[in-house]
């Protein structure tokens, strides 16, 4: 509850949803908390709050987890880590007996964001702790834009993170980020084999329009999934945090590439 006078404090919230057959969980419902602001800007960042932008790419995920299972997985702007603790719990659920779940990296470039997300991710209650294999690290997209950070950018991505799958969720809210984080994804996109998902509240129709021709422009091949009613017909998370979802678009971006 918002303090009388103030902004509201940061406090505790648990999510039910009801996970998909597939994992075989003994539970009817699953929890996912979190430990996170409700002001929309707290420290000069968005970070520090879950949007409705991820719980729609979490819906997604939940019916599609063939998507994350056994998969290694990237998440730019990850935030408190809301769909990274989704993504632990399915690849936790559904781990082979004896084999160690893929790694799973969550990233973002404010580090006060990724120490709450670091503590959501362990918080006992949350399944995601069991995971022992989810790494949380900086990535700054800007950094794709320079010669010589690129080279180490490049590196980590391609050689330590080797991600199959790239996951974000409302990260186009602003135009200078655009040619950092599509250069980004021109990073970890590096074949056919691999592609990314984006969850995207259309907030701005100029910087959405400026995102979608700059990705195309670049080499980027986009397709929108999941028509938006598709999505609303069911409320997976409780208490109820998926508000305006008529206004999220979730994008796939792959590449072609030429066979020498």
């Amino acid at each position: 509850m918002p303090l009388q006078g103030g902004s509201p404090s940061n406090s505790y919230i648990t999510y039910y949803w009801k996970p998909p057959e597939i994992l075989r969980a003994d539970k009817p419902f699953l929890t996912t908390t979190l430990f996170e602001s409700r002001n929309m800007i707290e420290a000069g960042t968005t970070g520090l709050r879950t949007w409705t932008a991820a719980f729609f790419l979490a819906q997604y995920l939940l019916r599609n987890p063939d998507l994350v299972l056994q998969k290694r997985v990237l998440e730019l702007g990850s935030g408190m880590g809301f769909t990274g603790i989704i993504i632990g719990t399915i690849q936790v659920l559904s781990k082979a007996q004896g084999a160690a779940p893929p790694k799973l990296w969550l990233t973002d470039v404010d580090e006060t964001v990724l120490s709450g997300c670091r503590r959501n991710i362990n918080l006992a209650c949350n399944l995601s702790s069991l995971h022992g294999n989810i790494q949380i690290a900086r990535i700054d997209w800007f950094d794709a834009l320079n010669e010589t950070s690129a080279s180490s950018l490049s590196f980590a991505i391609r050689e330590q993170m080797d991600p199959e799958l790239i996951l974000g969720s409302d990260i186009v809210f602003d135009p200078s980020l655009i040619q950092p984080l599509l250069s980004t994804l021109k990073l970890a996109i590096r074949d056919s084999s691999r592609t990314a998902l984006l969850a995207l509240t259309m907030r701005n129709e100029t910087t959405m329009s400026m995102f979608l021709s700059t990705a195309r422009s670049m080499g980027f091949i986009v397709e929108e999934l999941a028509p938006t009613g598709t999505m609303t017909a069911e409320v997976l998370f409780l208490p109820n945090a998926m508000e305006d979802l008529e206004r999220v678009k979730l994008l796939q971006f792959s590449m072609a590439f030429v066979n020498n």
